[in-house]
């Protein structure tokens, strides 16, 4: 989870100032979280809280409700415009927001950080992001982020991760990074976003290496780099904790809360990280 958060405000300042080598600072002054992180922080609470019988109603819910917390940082306009009629209508009976984007790739960490084996991610994501999307390549997306870190947790074979990825999901792994790089699309649907992440996770030696093949690439560079993130901390096991603490920084205290609820529920599957993160102290 708090690989997506990193990727996320690393990338809130790289949306339309491109580095032009990965040897830049990941963090600056003015980083700061976007609605990927809102959003990361609702799945989670969500999928922590045990409380009735689990529905999408309900997760509804938690998205209005951190929407609530912070409707000034940028949403998707679908997202928006969506969320904004849960002022006044209730949660039950809900259409599925249109989202063409990687909103639940992007966010969905969660479910594969809570998932045992990779059937129940596959199972597991969609019902999170229907909620999200109406096109089933959004909801593909989710699924196929959710899997993989399930399988990035245990499996360091990267180029059995790649084949997996690839017969399982249909996406084209092949293109390097630096011809990504050229390309310089500004990348908005999952079909384009989720590829490119995976791809700049293969291509990487650490976490933040995977973190600045992201930043270099055009596109929505807060999104690419939250799922590039969520893969690096399930397969690398390690964020440097000057990283973490430089990132909590930046975040207000509900958010913070959930981060540390979240990490006390996975100490097994992320002890070294879980440790930094509890250890915070703002």
């Amino acid at each position: 989870m708090i690989g997506a958060i990193i990727g996320d405000v690393a990338g809130s300042i790289y949306e339309f100032d491109k580095p032009k080598t990965t040897e830049f600072a990941l963090l600056k002054k003015e980083s700061s979280f976007s609605s990927t992180t809102v959003l990361t922080a609702a799945v989670a609470d969500f999928s922590m809280d045990d409380r009735g019988v689990t529905s999408q109603a309900r997760l509804c819910g938690y998205l209005h409700k951190w929407y609530l917390y912070y409707p000034n940082v940028p949403y998707e306009k679908a997202f928006e415009l969506w969320i904004r009629d849960f002022d006044t209508v209730a949660y039950t009976g809900f259409t599925s927001c249109n989202s063409s984007g990687s909103a639940a790739a992007s966010c969905i960490s969660p479910i594969g950080a809570f998932a045992n084996v990779v059937e129940q991610a596959t199972r597991n994501a969609p019902f999170v992001a229907a909620v999200l999307h109406k096109q089933p390549e959004g909801i593909k997306a989710a699924q196929a982020i959710a899997a993989a870190i399930v399988m990035f947790r245990t499996i360091k074979d990267k180029s059995l991760l790649k084949k997996q990825l690839e017969e399982q999901y249909g996406y084209d792994l092949e293109k390097p990074v630096p011809d990504l790089a050229q390309a310089q699309q500004h990348h908005q649907t999952a079909l384009e976003t989720v590829p490119t992440a995976i791809i700049c996770f293969l291509e990487s030696t650490s976490f933040e290496h995977a973190i600045r093949n992201t930043l270099v690439l055009g596109g929505d560079r807060t999104t690419l780099a939250a799922i590039t993130g969520s893969l690096a901390e399930a397969y690398y096991q390690d964020i440097p904790a000057a990283l973490i603490n430089e990132t909590m920084h930046r975040l207000p205290e509900e958010l913070i809360a959930v981060l540390k609820k979240f990490y006390r529920s996975q100490i097994n599957n992320y002890p070294q990280i879980a440790v930094t993160v509890l250890n915070y102290e703002s």
